[in-house]
C-alpha cells in the first residue's frame, strides 16, 4: 500500500483519523457513542470517530499529528480568549496562539479529507490544490493569509439537557464537511465540536470582510459567534440523531 504523504509504495499503513481522535474524546465525555453524519447516507454511531486505513503510514501520521495537540489545546483552553460585543455581534479576540502549528493543522485536515475514501469526506475534493496542500505540509510552510485561508466561527447555545449535548455542553455529533461559497470564493466547511471551520480553496487573494477574520501571522484572531439553536446545522444534526436512534 502506498502512503499518500511520503509516497512509500511498501509502507505499512495504519488507521489514521482525519479529525484527530482527541477531538472525538472531548465530544464523547459522558455522552456515549458519537453520532457521525456521513454525507447524507449511512449515518451511524461510532465509539472512536472516523479513520481511514489507506492513506498514512505510522511515521507520516506522526509527522502530521504533531500539530494535533496544539490545535486541541487551542480549542479547549479558552481562558485567554476575550469575549466582546460590537453592533449586536458577539465575537472572540485571541492574541495567544501558534499561527504556524494551527495553520498546518488546518491544511492537514483538509488534505487528509481530500485523499480519504471514507464516505464522510466524499464532498471534499481539492483537485489541483491537493498537491499544493501536500507541499505545505511536507515543507512545514503555513503560507500567507491567502494560502488556504482559515476563518473560524463558534456556536453559542443554551445548554440543552437532552441527548444532543454532553456534560461539557459540547454537541455530541460530528457533521461531515461540505463545499461552501462566500462572496464568490470557494471554501470547504468543517465542523470541529462547537466550531465551524472555513478553509478557502481558491487561488484568488482573500478580500474584505473575510480578510479581517482570517488567521494571519502576528495578528489577533477573531472568531464570530453563531446561535446554534437558530442554525441550519441544528436541524441537520437532529436529522442525524433521528436516523441512528
Amino acid at each position: 500500500m502506498v502512503c499518500k504523504f511520503c509516497g512509500n509504495q511498501k509502507a505499512k499503513l495504519i488507521k489514521a483519523h482525519i479529525v484527530p481522535a482527541c477531538f472525538y474524546r472531548e465530544i464523547k465525555k459522558d455522552s456515549g457513542p458519537l453520532l457521525i453524519a456521513q454525507g447524507g447516507e449511512h449515518n451511524k454511531k461510532s465509539p472512536t470517530g472516523v479513520y481511514d486505513k489507506n492513506i498514512l503510514c505510522a511515521t507520516c501520521d506522526g509527522k502530521i499529528g504533531k500539530w494535533d495537540n496544539i490545535a486541541i489545546q487551542f480549542f479547549t483552553d479558552t481562558s485567554k480568549w476575550l469575549k466582546k460585543d460590537a453592533k449586536g455581534e458577539t465575537y472572540y479576540e485571541i492574541w495567544a496562539y501558534d499561527y504556524k502549528a494551527l495553520k498546518l493543522f488546518f491544511i492537514s485536515l483538509i488534505w487528509k479529507a481530500s485523499v480519504s475514501k471514507n464516505t464522510m469526506y466524499k464532498y471534499v475534493n481539492l483537485g489541483p490544490f491537493e498537491q499544493k496542500a501536500l507541499n505545505h505540509l511536507r515543507t512545514e510552510d503555513p503560507g500567507s493569509i491567502h494560502d488556504f485561508s482559515v476563518i473560524l466561527y463558534k456556536f453559542s447555545s443554551t445548554i440543552d439537557p437532552n441527548f444532543m449535548y454532553n456534560s461539557n455542553g459540547q454537541i455530541k455529533a460530528m457533521l461531515n464537511p461540505v463545499a461552501d461559497r462566500k462572496d464568490g470564493f470557494n471554501y470547504y466547511r468543517f465542523y470541529l465540536n462547537e466550531f465551524i471551520l472555513l478553509i478557502k480553496v481558491d487561488k484568488r487573494p482573500l478580500k474584505k470582510p473575510f480578510l479581517n477574520l482570517a488567521l494571519e501571522e502576528n495578528k489577533p484572531l477573531f472568531i464570530m459567534e453563531i446561535d446554534f439553536d437558530a442554525s441550519l446545522e441544528k436541524k441537520w444534526m437532529l436529522s442525524v440523531i433521528a436516523s441512528v436512534r
